[in-house]
């Protein structure tokens, strides 16, 4: 019996306490944004975080393409609070790309540690499939 098909996605974990403790599922080739908006696929209910915040995008690389990753994370501020891929800030329309453990910060920085900022999401890579989600 052949097994299930499997697939490298990524997750958005919650590790602020404004965060909804939600981890949000993002599959290859689906873009996410994120903001306080009802309209938004991920709501974060902070006021340091825009109405429109941000995009998160994930693209799987063909094995011909890839160098050191098997997938391009990318994240387009599209709001006017701050957004940072870990420590880097993004600016006005620009797209940054990331990678598995890195943090996607959203508004103003705090000083609580590694709660760097009012919402904050840690990047994981997960293999989905008929058995659920297993971090990689």
């Amino acid at each position: 019996m052949d097994d299930p098909p499997t697939a490298e996605a990524l997750l958005l974990i919650p590790v602020s306490t404004e965060g909804e403790g939600k981890a949000w599922l993002i599959r290859d080739g689906e873009t996410r944004s994120i903001g306080r908006k009802a309209e938004c696929d991920i709501v974060v209910n902070a006021d340091a975080v825009s109405g429109h915040h941000c995009a998160v995008g994930l693209n799987l690389l063909s094995p011909y393409a890839r160098q050191e990753q098997k997938f391009v994370i990318t994240v387009r501020n599209i709001g006017r609070s701050a957004t940072f891929v870990d420590d880097n800030r993004l600016g006005a329309a620009e797209v940054r790309y990331a990678g598995p453990g890195e943090m996607l910060n959203l508004g103003r920085p705090t000083s609580q540690g590694d709660q760097k900022c009012r919402a904050s999401f840690r990047f994981q890579s997960v293999v989905i499939g008929d058995t659920g989600k297993r971090p990689r």
